[in-house]
């Protein structure tokens, strides 16, 4: 009776670790393809990581071009105000240059009407030495 007891007992051992062992066998399947999984996502990441370096490399390339934006920038200002200030001189000198020329024409205007004056005089009197002078002949 012991004997078949201890039969019992041991087929019940042997049964259940046959269980386990298909369990096990199971257990084994799934963590090989959670690895499988792992593997896949680590391939995911490291194409994320790709990506983001590039975008790195791009935001880094778009600050390097917008500082140069930023120079050229400054450059016109600094032309347009150097621009400015030049023609701000160069209108100066033409309005003074206008203002001088009309007070030049003023007196040329003022001295042709001097001798415009003294012309007719001058006619006036050869017209009347001719008139005495044909009287006299």
């Amino acid at each position: 009776m012991e004997s078949e007891k201890l039969f019992e007992l041991m087929s019940k051992m042997y049964s259940e670790m046959q269980d386990m062992k298909s369990e096990i066998g199971g257990i084994k399947f799934e963590i090989g393809g959670m690895k499988s999984e792992i593997g896949g996502m680590k391939s995911e990441i490291g194409g994320v990581n790709a990506r983001l370096d590039a975008l790195d490399v791009g935001q880094k390339n778009l600050n390097i071009k917008l500082n140069a934006l930023d120079n050229g920038q400054k450059e016109i200002k600094d032309i347009q105000l150097r621009m400015e200030n030049t023609m701000s001189e160069k209108f100066g000198a033409l309005f003074d240059a206008r203002e001088v020329q009309f007070d030049t024409d003023e007196r040329l205007a003022d001295s042709l009407n001097r001798i415009d004056g003294k012309l007719n005089k001058l006619t006036m009197k050869v017209v009347r030495n001719d008139m005495s002078m044909t009287h006299i002949k």
